[in-house]
């Protein structure tokens, strides 16, 4: 059999349904739960997995297609965009308390990490409390729209009230994953993908734009996501 990145992960997802988002939703959205590197959601037979295989049969193929250059370290002070020091959906990670993660970043001159994985509610207050409070300027978090909630009448605008109050709790962003654009359907798990451009949203970035927050958006994944899950796969999961 055939394994593909968008039929191998829509086995593991979960659906939530609910009713229209907003007074202008005619059919339910499904959302498919993942994680950040998840793969994209799709249709596929319930109990598929991704086939067992042996570490001493891996035999992966790289699919980078430029040079690599190795920077020891950075000539000038470094912002990292684009870090997650707290995954979605989970506290920061086990064992590594942020203090003894100033050492590795002075080491390469990495002056701030940007988490945008910041959460929302007390998981985001945990972590501007446990990252951004305690070492100023060193970290600052992003918050992530609660799609779970996408399907329940007036999300969006309650969706908007989130974010204005994350922005009072301290997030200098909101990070928008690949739930919007891989995840989210129209009319349950069968349905379309809803446009990362619908409307309905509408009320989320206008709050943004208020209040000067910048939306990152997640764009791309690997070229080895999209091809088939086998031995010579880089990213097989």
């Amino acid at each position: 059999m055939s394994w593909t990145r968008r039929g191998w992960l829509s086995a593991a997802g979960t659906s939530l349904m609910g009713t229209a988002l907003g007074a202008v939703a005619k059919t339910p959205l499904d959302y498919a739960r993942g994680r950040p590197g998840d793969r994209p959601a799709s249709r596929q037979r319930a109990g598929d997995r991704t086939p067992p295989l042996p570490l001493a049969e891996f035999e992966p193929k790289s699919m980078l297609h430029v040079e690599e250059t190795r920077v020891a370290r950075a000539r000038f002070p470094v912002i990292d965009f684009h870090t997650h020091v707290s995954p979605r959906g989970r506290s920061p990670r086990a064992g590594v308390p942020p203090a003894e993660l100033l050492p590795v970043m002075d080491a390469v001159n990495l002056r701030t990490m940007v988490n945008l994985t910041g959460g929302s509610g007390e998981d985001l207050a945990r972590t501007i409390r446990n990252f951004d409070r305690a070492f100023p300027r060193r970290f600052v978090s992003m918050t992530e729209p609660t799609w779970g909630r996408a399907s329940e009448a007036g999300y969006a605008a309650w969706q908007a009230d989130e974010i204005a109050r994350a922005k009072t709790a301290g997030a200098v962003g909101v990070k928008i994953l690949k739930t919007l654009g891989l995840y989210l359907r129209d009319g349950g798990p069968d349905g379309k993908l809803v446009p990362v451009d619908d409307a309905r949203f509408d009320p989320m970035w206008e709050t943004c734009g208020r209040l000067g927050l910048p939306v990152a958006v997640h764009v791309g994944d690997p070229e080895a996501f999209f091809l088939p899950i086998d031995r010579f796969n880089e990213r097989y999961e």
